[in-house]
């Protein structure tokens, strides 16, 4: 038997929530240290989830009111002296097989009226629903949420999840997943394209009908494109016949969730709308962003504490990523917890973009929002998928790209007609396509400001833009480069 223990993650939260219950707050250590005959420093490194004495671990449980076996990590198991000569097999479980999406180190909170709402259009009339929004906003943590739902479980016992996350992503990989390799054949000569792919989409909708799936597509916005309109196709027109399909079959027993940074193109020529439905996730409510600090034992204990947190949360606009980052590290080392330590390190940065969003000056070139990239975590998991994110729009609009990073210098919203004035050079036809196209991606946000609607950007992608302004210019309004 070990002779020390550590508390896994879902055990510390196991901890933090009975506490709760019992009116105490993580830095109220001195009835464990007094009742659980233990220090200041074993409990942080309980906190921490590293390994502490055995006897102390369980007293610390004890104290708390919870079973310490539920607490622990789990041991591994050691070999027998003398293991069986043959092993069995377990039984197989009837539980559903619930896949799992890339959200690794996502936290779930909040969100509980879109998650009921989505539920109930799910197993009603909604066939092809849509999260979308900008890049760590929590779509695909949303979709995992769905997958797990109890009543969507016994609705659509049949989970299959697909993520267009690769390279050169295509609608192969639906054919292969659904039909199997035995019909996943190679397409024939152009002039029998059209007659293959019909036979497919059929084959498809014929599998959707025999069971109740619950289809995800995840990052779809990867097979997407813009034409010179700013309106988002298919890269590939058979996408835009499977989903049509799914909406005008009479019936089918199956649905279909996508995630998307973008929004998707028109479907079924616009009918039916009651089967399709476009759910657009901004950031979490004050409440919600508390809870999700909460996740991490990130309690405020004073008014000032509570402060910089909301202060926190404001300056990111409730953004689940950049906020989950910012929460794991102020539960580790150095600052094991304590909001006043980070806010030492850190605060300037959040009141550095306070000052920048309070000041009414319009041009600010010169400005330089650190949100993104102050810690070497926020760069690594926010900073890169936000440049991602705006080189994928370049490349799919260079003048959408340049509209951004021109109106990124305005520190307020502004009226359209500032915006595209931006962009004057450019005929008025691929202006208003740039915009749209920015509308489409979910990248410019319309507010009410001072009794009219106003465009902004979101903080995170706003120094982004800010970064590429100078380059994008020069390249885009080079003479030759426009029409």
């Amino acid at each position: 038997m070990a002779d020390t223990l550590s508390a896994s993650e879902d055990g510390r939260n196991l901890v933090y929530h009975a506490t709760r219950s019992k009116g105490w707050t993580k830095t109220e250590t001195s009835l464990w240290i007094e009742d659980a005959h233990t220090s200041r420093a074993t409990l942080k490194r309980f906190w921490q989830g590293k390994a502490i004495d055995r006897h102390t671990f369980q007293e610390i449980c004890r104290v708390a009111g919870v079973n310490w076996e539920e607490v622990a990590t789990p041991q591994p198991q050691t070999e027998a002296a003398h293991p069986p000569a043959m092993t069995l097999k377990p039984e197989p479980r009837h539980s559903p097989w619930i896949p799992s999406l890339d959200c690794t180190g996502t936290r779930w909170v909040g969100r509980t009226a879109t998650l009921a709402n989505l539920t109930d259009r799910l197993t009603h009339t909604t066939r092809v629903l849509s999260l979308v929004g900008i890049t760590g906003i929590g779509k695909t943590s949303l979709a995992q949420q769905l997958l797990t739902d109890r009543d969507l479980q016994a609705a659509f016992p049949n989970p299959i999840t697909i993520s267009f996350n690769s390279e050169s992503p295509s609608f192969d990989i639906v054919i292969h997943t659904l039909l199997g390799q035995q019909k996943y054949d190679a397409k024939s000569q152009s002039e029998q394209t059209a007659i293959h792919d019909r036979a497919l989409i059929q084959a498809l909708i014929a599998k959707l009908q025999s069971k109740p799936y619950l289809l995800v597509f995840d990052m779809l916005e990867t097979c997407l494109t813009a034409d010179e309109q700013g309106q988002h196709r298919f890269k590939e027109p058979i996408f835009e016949q499977f989903f049509s399909q799914i909406l005008q079959a009479e019936s089918i027993a199956s649905r279909v969730i996508v995630t998307s940074q973008d929004q998707l193109p028109v479907l079924a020529e616009g009918r039916y709308q009651e089967r399709i439905h476009q759910e657009l996730l901004t950031g979490l409510t004050s409440s919600e962003a508390i809870a999700l600090f909460q996740q991490w034992q990130i309690e405020a204990a004073t008014p000032t504490e509570a402060d910089c947190l909301q202060r926190i949360i404001a300056v990111y606009e409730g953004h689940p990523l950049a906020l989950q980052v910012i929460a794991g590290e102020m539960s580790d080392a150095p600052f094991d917890g304590e909001i006043l330590a980070y806010w030492s390190e850190y605060g300037h940065e959040v009141e550095t973009v306070e000052a920048i969003k309070a000041d009414p000056q319009l041009d600010a070139r010169t400005d330089q929002p650190r949100l993104d990239r102050y810690t070497v975590r926020l760069k690594d998991l926010v900073k890169q998928r936000v440049e991602k994110t705006f080189q994928r729009l370049y490349e799919a609009n260079s003048i959408a790209g340049l509209l951004l990073c021109k109106n990124a210098v305005a520190r307020i919203p502004t009226e359209r007609k500032a915006w595209l004035f931006q962009i004057r050079v450019f005929p008025s036809e691929a202006q208003e396509a740039a915009f749209e196209l920015l509308q489409r991606r979910f990248l410019i946000n319309a507010v009410q400001y001072k009794h009219r609607v106003r465009y902004q950007l979101h903080c995170l992608i706003r120094r982004v833009a800010l970064d590429a302004l100078d380059h994008i210019t020069e390249i885009v309004e080079s003479p030759g480069t426009h029409p």
